[in-house]
């Protein structure tokens, strides 16, 4: 578990250009480190295709946080 956090969080830090512990940190994405809904597409594509998975749009509501984002990404990968 903690690998793939750390390489969801390393994902979520380049595209959200912040550092790793800014985001292992933020409570939310959007309110803390600027993120907005075309940074939600460009995370949920990459997380597709790091991982093989198709994540519905609709989970994207979800990715609050790194927690809530592992949790997303787990549930679909089935970890």
């Amino acid at each position: 578990m903690a690998d793939r956090m750390a390489e969801i969080r390393d994902l979520t830090a380049d595209i959200l250009s912040a550092e790793p512990e800014e985001v292992e940190s933020a409570h939310s994405f959007i309110e803390e480190l600027d993120a907005d809904s075309l940074v939600a597409i460009e995370l949920l594509t990459q997380l597709e295709r790091k991982y093989g998975l198709e994540i519905p749009q609709e989970s994207v509501q979800r990715m609050t946080n790194l927690k809530t984002t592992y949790e997303v990404v787990a549930e679909i990968a089935g970890w």
